[in-house]
């Protein structure tokens, strides 16, 4: 069973939420609320997933911030109304685990929140194009001025301090791969991945794959490695 906290601030969504979720079987909502109660929800409840309203949030992903800073993390599953770059990479560096817009389907939200329980990537399609153009513009900028222009000093000199090997980890988890996808790419061993894995997210200062997969994006790793 997924257990799944929803936050929005407007009552009738929340309500409208929880009975679209209620009605598939494995997933059930234990709690729902707005915004200033979401940090105390979510560790009073524990849920697997929190599905955040960009309502809710008001063009501010701290609340996301905070929830990545419990000591168990739940999985975050955005819900907008519109496919905005920046505001999608915002979400994405605050700790997001998908983005979706309003108009998805049931069934598509239903998926993403599955996807997304299982620690995945859940995007509306559209949402996944803008990823993909951010992405490419930034790759075609010079190095120096892209890395410079998307991310602050203190990244960059902990991009820096990554070995070749741990980037090589860094660029194939930006990929979406596991550790054991990622030991047969590299052929070494599983237990090898989980050092590196480890090593790079303590150089990077973060908590989980999916903030030093999204540093990796902005930084543009992925595109040096190919080159």
């Amino acid at each position: 069973m997924i257990e799944v906290a929803v936050i929005d601030d407007e009552g009738l969504a929340r309500a409208s939420l929880r009975i679209l979720l209620e009605m598939e079987d494995g997933l059930r909502v234990v709690a729902d609320g707005g915004t200033l109660q979401a940090l105390q929800l979510v560790r009073s409840m524990r849920p697997d997933v929190v599905l955040f309203s960009t309502r809710a949030m008001r063009g501010s992903f701290n609340p996301v911030r905070q929830l990545r800073g419990l000591s168990k993390s739940p999985g975050v599953l955005v819900l907008a109304g519109d496919d905005e770059g920046d505001q999608v990479q915002r979400a994405l560096i605050a700790g997001a685990n998908g983005y979706l817009l309003r108009d998805c389907n049931p069934r598509q939200l239903v998926q993403a929140v599955h996807e997304v329980a299982r620690k995945g990537w859940a995007f509306s399609p559209s949402v996944a194009s803008t990823i993909i153009d951010g992405f490419l513009r930034s790759a075609r900028a010079p190095k120096e001025s892209r890395l410079a222009a998307t991310l602050p000093p203190e990244i960059l000199d902990r991009l820096d301090s990554l070995s070749e090997r741990e980037r090589e980890v860094l660029t194939l988890i930006s990929e979406g791969l596991n550790n054991r996808e990622i030991a047969v790419r590299l052929t070494i061993s599983v237990e090898t991945v989980k050092d590196h894995v480890r090593g790079v997210l303590l150089k990077l200062g973060v908590d989980n794959r999916i903030r030093a997969a999204a540093i990796a994006w902005r930084s543009s790793l992925m595109m040096d490695a190919a080159a």
